[in-house]
């Protein structure tokens, strides 16, 4: 069963904002939701992401690099060992990333 700390999403926090500070333009929802995952907003920063604002993004290899940064230290400790085949699902916890959220569009500041 999926489930997250509020210690490790504190952590997951910590170390995106040092990764991407606010100094630089950078703003982020990180938040626990419903105990069993870790969802990411985007909501301001000096890159054009060009994504539909609050839309939930599965980074790929053609992902911007920020983003593939992001989940990547989202995903940092967790596991899965999930077979969809078998619809068996295991995983530590969930990772929802988004540029912008439902009620605030993502900010991009030109530099």
């Amino acid at each position: 069963m999926a489930y997250i700390t509020k210690e490790e999403v504190q952590e997951i926090r910590e170390k995106i904002k040092s990764k991407f500070p606010t100094k630089d333009g950078w703003k982020f929802s990180i938040k626990r939701e419903n105990y069993s995952g870790v969802k990411i907003a985007i909501l301001q920063g000096c890159v054009n992401f060009q994504n539909k604002a609050g839309y939930s993004i599965r980074p790929t290899k053609e992902t911007h690099p920020y983003l593939q940064q992001i989940y990547s230290i989202a995903n940092a400790g967790n596991h899965d060992n999930s077979d969809s085949m078998t619809d068996y699902f295991d995983v530590g916890w969930y990772v929802w990333l988004s540029v912008g959220s439902w009620d605030k569009e993502y900010k991009f500041l030109k530099k």
